[in-house]
Order: structure tokens, then sequence, then C-alpha cells
């Protein structure tokens, strides 16, 4: 975790920095959906809906990868919705930003965490990141059949799935911020799969 204390105007300015390298001139990315705010149950089906509606497949894109995109942004927006925290103004502070690149989709989001959430979390996404697709597999059987459920109502599939369908990579970090909170963003690329 960053030592440097991250404000609500920093990360109102990543994700504006963010949006602008997408939109520059010269830019390998398309600008697919972006939102900044609040997230709940009912405003993430608008938000996959709104996705599932854009014409993201018309540059040779297939179902399989349309569907890739969908897993990971539900898997991205649940955790946000479950264990984004809100500040004390009651706002949470979270976005999600879609891109479409040559050759793959760009998810990223961010969003606030208690910072004792935050350290439970880290040494479950760096042991992920040495994980294989088959790997990912046999955890994913193995919680299935002998894991329990959290107190939020997960079995911790999502991350996993997260890390299964980023075959092309994905980046996290963690800021701290005031009133032990942290803010966790994280970035996944999902291939696109060709005609």
């Amino acid at each position: 975790m960053t030592t440097n204390t991250k404000r609500i105007i920093d990360v109102q300015l990543d994700y504006h920095a963010s949006i602008a390298a997408v939109i520059r001139d010269g830019s390998d990315e398309l600008l697919v959906f972006a939102h900044f705010g609040d997230f709940t149950q009912n405003r993430n089906e608008h938000i996959i809906e709104a996705v599932s509606c854009t014409d993201m497949g018309k540059e040779g894109c297939i179902r399989q990868t349309m569907k890739r995109v969908v897993t990971v942004l539900v898997e991205l927006l649940q955790n946000i919705s479950i264990h984004g925290e809100r500040d004390r103004a009651g706002k949470m502070n979270a976005y999600v930003i879609i891109s479409k690149g040559k050759d793959y989709f760009k998810i990223s989001t961010g969003n606030m965490l208690a910072v004792d959430q935050a350290k439970l979390l880290m040494p479950r996404i760096e042991g992920l990141t040495d994980y294989d697709r088959l790997d990912c597999k046999s955890e994913i059987r193995h919680k299935l059949l002998y894991d329990e459920l959290s107190q939020k109502g997960g079995a911790g599939l999502g991350l996993l799935t997260i890390a299964k369908k980023a075959e092309k990579g994905w980046n996290y970090s963690f800021s701290l911020m005031a009133d032990e909170m942290a803010y966790f963003q994280m970035s996944v690329l999902v291939p696109t799969i060709e005609k």
C-alpha cells in the first residue's frame, strides 16, 4: 500500500486523467463507457445493459469475447457495490472505465475500502498474480466444493473469475486515505477473440 495519502480530489483527477488518456488524439483505445459515483445493484444492471447494447462487436469481435468482458465487468461491479465503502458525506467515489484496444478490452475500476479490508485483500490478490488459467479453474472448483460463504455472501470466486478471464494481464494498487480508508484501483485486460 502506498504511503502517500490519497484524497477524493486525487481520485477524481485519476479518473479524469484515465479518460483523457483514452480519448486523446493518437490513442490506441476507444472509450466504451465511464461512470464515477455510487454503485448499487440497480445501477450495475443499467451499466451492464448499456455496455451490452453498445456496438463493441462491430470490429470483428465474437460473442465469446463479449461474454468474457461482461463476466469480468459483473465481478468488478459486484466487488464495488458489495465491498466499496462510502466517505463521511455518504458518497462512494467509485468508478468504472471501459475501453477497447486493438486486441483487448480494458476495464478499470476504483473504490474505497476500509484499511483492514484492504490488508486482507492484498495477499489474496498477490497470490493470484502467479496463477494460470488451470490454477484458477482448480481453485474455483475447490472453493465451490469446500469453502463457506463469507459474511457478505460470497465464496471468494470474484477475483478468481477475473484472474481466469484476464489472459492479457491485470494490475492493481492500494493507496491510503484519511479516516482509516484505502483506495483500491484495478485494471483488467480481456483479450478479444477474432472471427
